[in-house]
């Protein structure tokens, strides 16, 4: 049971039948059961109403929704009267500050959420399941350690001198070994570790993915995860976790957005595997674009799949005999003729590999365990991997099928990948006019972009500066003028390329980012 020992939130009442918050709308409040009781339901008021369960104090629902800043998937009803404690953002970074142990108990019940939903996957013993969810290539070892599940990257800016909770480790250092008691999550913030057995590396953990023994309370270890190379952790146990959320808001932020990242996937990857594989997400929709294009801008070219060694042709455009009409800030090129974002991404038709042009011959991964965790996507999405007749369906997968490889087939600069793929996914989206698949993509940028420069600062090269300019415009599209004029004012200071300076003094004008006189 919770309760609050300050006064600086409102508690507000509600009467039994009153909706609290409805299926399909967006929120921004993350709303916490203080008395009473709460339905949720799918389908609430419908022929298809299903009620899913009862909350009472110290649930919380809306989570997703909040940290996603997605639409609500079920209806709230208050079932009896009750009252509920409905935080906004800046409410919640005040809820970290003076309520840790409130804040501690959301993280908790996060984290024992994701343990719900991981173990019965894991239980099932499958080696399909574990490669999917754990990155191993068998199914031997303990799988209840470590949840990789792809890599998720967001902005910690913590405290380093505070060693409670931060950690700053050298390579070769052992963290944990077999058999010894844990208790800590261990989230990478930078760098990379492995996970071992027997002195057999298993799996790798980069930035963005956690290491724990699954009850997080108590536990032994049955594996040794020990530091590649030079990396920062974040650590956290029910020692720290309250001092955490009171001194690092914003990074606690993080880490339960991180966790929410996380749900999102084992529910998606549950989903999979009732229901059939997917890659589009969940709001992605049938566009009726036609693609259109006059065959003398385009070529065929010869590639080299890195991963199974094949040898095949894949159509691409011909950029230098394009007219180049108009562009827009954040570099976007607009022809006459065709679209070359269709034609950018390249698939091998044997294996499935897939990537982004310039980028293609850089991947790798071993061909066996490869085609076991990529290849039932190709094959249910029936992937056409023929340019030649293609349609706007097949450019979409074959933008996340990329994205999908990036995390199986590239050891560095994955973030930088990422943020570009999701710009393209943005302009995608932008022709066809769904603004908020568009935004939402821009957003994704925003934060990988962001991640990108936090591993590794670009340098004076007219490369780098012109992809600090596309950051600055990125942050500036979701609103983040700080960093906006952060990227384009070092464009200013340190590009040795006259345009390029123009050019982002252009843009600090023309985003109000300077004084105009």
């Amino acid at each position: 049971m919770i309760k609050l020992k300050s006064k600086n939130f409102i508690i507000k009442q509600f009467s039994a039948g009153d909706v609290i918050a409805a299926e399909g709308n967006k929120t921004n409040s993350l709303c916490i059961v203080m008395d009473g009781s709460v339905g949720i339901y799918k389908n609430y008021d419908s022929a298809e109403e299903k009620k899913i369960k009862t909350m009472g104090n110290g649930n919380f629902f809306g989570e997703i929704a909040f940290f996603s800043e997605k639409k609500l998937i079920e209806t709230a009803v208050a079932e009896k009267n009750c009252s509920a404690l409905l935080l906004d953002r800046t409410d919640i970074y005040k809820l970290f500050m003076y309520e840790p142990e409130v804040s501690a108990h959301i993280f908790k019940t996060l984290f024992d959420t994701i343990l719900e939903l991981y173990t019965p996957l894991i239980k099932s013993n499958t080696k399909e399941v574990v490669s999917s969810l754990s990155g191993k290539k068998t199914h031997e070892s303990n799988p209840d350690l470590f949840f990789p599940l792809g890599g998720d990257f967001y902005s910690f800016n913590i405290n380093k001198t505070n060693e409670s909770y931060f950690k700053a480790y050298n390579p070769q250092t052992v963290i944990f070994k077999e058999e010894d008691e844990i208790n800590s999550i261990y989230i990478v913030l930078k760098g990379s570790t492995g996970i071992y057995q027997s002195r057999k590396k298993i799996a790798n953990i980069i930035q963005g993915n956690f290491v724990s023994k699954a009850n997080f309370l108590n536990g032994v270890a049955t594996e040794t995860f020990a530091v590649v190379k030079e990396t920062d952790m974040l650590v956290l146990s029910p020692d720290n976790i309250e001092k955490f959320f009171k001194n690092e808001p914003k990074s606690a932020f993080s880490v339960l957005k991180l966790f929410i990242n996380r749900i999102e996937q084992l529910n998606n990857f549950i989903d999979t595997l009732k229901y059939g594989r997917q890659i589009l997400p969940m709001n992605h929709k049938k566009y009726s674009i036609k693609i259109e294009t006059d065959e003398q801008f385009l070529q065929s070219k010869f590639y080299f799949c890195p991963v199974c060694q094949n040898s095949f042709k894949s159509l691409i455009v011909n950029t230098n005999q394009l007219l180049s009409v108009s562009s827009d800030d954040d570099s976007r090129l607009y022809y006459e003729g065709v679209e070359p974002l269709y034609y950018d991404v390249i698939s091998c038709p044997k294996c499935w590999y897939t990537a982004v042009k310039d980028n293609f011959d850089k991947g790798m991964a071993t061909l066996p365990y490869f085609q076991k965790t990529m290849g039932a996507y190709y094959k249910s999405m029936q992937y056409n991997t023929d340019k030649s007749a293609f349609d706007i369906d097949d450019v979409f997968l074959a933008y996340y099928f990329a994205m999908f490889c990036i995390s199986e087939c590239f050891n560095t600069g994955r973030s930088l990948l990422y943020a570009k793929i999701c710009l393209r996914l943005s302009w995608l989206y932008n022709i066809c006019g769904d603004e908020e698949q568009e935004k939402t993509y821009v957003k994704k940028a925003r934060e990988f972009f962001l991640a990108a420069f936090g591993e590794s600062a670009p340098d004076d090269s007219r490369q780098a500066m012109g992809l600090m300019i596309v950051m600055g415009v990125v942050c500036f599209k979701v609103g983040d003028k700080k960093n906006a004029k952060f990227f384009l004012t070092n464009v200013v200071l340190k590009s040795s390329v006259d345009e390029l300076k123009e050019k982002a003094k252009g843009l600090l004008k023309k985003f109000d980012l300077i004084p105009t006189n």
